[in-house]
């Protein structure tokens, strides 16, 4: 297991919301600018949404971009570039935008036929942030300052977390629970197959109890609302998921190494 890098100074939770200003900042300012130097409505858009949540009009054009399938074709573009910059610049967060970018992007089209405009409201938002930290981190692989370099870091670490955290919640929060009725028992053990089984496979139906969901013979089973939910035809999301967390790696290092440059200054 790898250790556990602390800071040689702790760092209260003020100066850790410091460093996230700061980040919040810079990835703004890139956004903007490179908004004003291509013209690209998608990410002047973004900039007016991350400055006015309340911004309708850009709300409507991002949604209107995320529901568009040119968006979605560029999509893999720019996450084959962050891994580029990833690799000559490793800790400026730029893979980790690049994961959360394919979480993103897998989330939009398990949506795509559906007419929930609440999800494309979300994910334009969503987007919105990630377009932010894809710009900060193109920006430091070419001007190359540790301090931005750090709080292109931070800023794809918090950015990155929140968006997978939001596709999880629309991803699962759309998949009905299975409840105790004929369709979700169908998935469950009866006690008599774990008993059948316990006579090959010794301790299998008492460690089954305690793993599985079990109908008893007079028809009891676990006191809760239903079976398990479980991962069924998302397993490459919940891959992309997993990736996601580890991804996180060194941000608070970075976090850490930011606030003991600007507390020099």
């Amino acid at each position: 297991m790898t250790a556990i890098e602390y800071p040689p100074v702790a760092r209260n939770a003020r100066t850790h919301r410091t460093i996230d200003f700061y980040a919040a900042g810079e990835a703004g300012a890139a956004l903007r600018a490179a908004a004003a130097a291509t013209g690209d409505p998608l990410l002047a858009a973004a900039s007016a949404l991350l400055q006015d949540s309340g911004d309708a009009s850009a709300a409507d054009r991002l949604r209107t971009a995320v529901m568009s399938p040119d968006v979605l074709a560029i999509m893999p573009q720019w996450i084959r570039e962050l891994r580029e910059v990833a690799s000559v610049s490793p800790d400026s967060g730029a893979c980790t935008v690049a994961t959360a970018l394919k979480l993103w992007l897998w989330t939009a089209r398990h949506f795509r036929s559906g007419e929930l405009p609440v999800v494309f409201d979300e994910l334009g938002e969503t987007l919105a942030a990630l377009l932010a930290a894809r710009c900060l981190a193109l920006d430091v692989a070419i001007h190359t300052d540790e301090l931005r370099r750090d709080l292109s870091h931070v800023y794809a670490a918090r950015v990155s977390a929140t968006a997978g955290a939001s596709c999880a919640e629309l991803v699962f929060g759309y998949r009905r629970h299975l409840v105790w009725d004929e369709e979700g028992c169908a998935a469950c053990y009866s006690s008599e197959e774990l008993d059948g089984l316990e006579a090959f496979l010794p301790g299998f139906a008492s460690g089954g109890r305690s793993t599985m969901d079990v109908i008893e013979s007079d028809g009891s089973h676990p006191a809760k609302r239903g079976p398990c939910a479980n991962f069924n035809g998302l397993d490459m999301f919940v891959g992309l998921r997993n990736q996601l967390d580890a991804c996180l790696t060194g941000a608070r290092i970075a976090k850490d190494r930011a606030a003991a440059i600007i507390g020099r200054a």
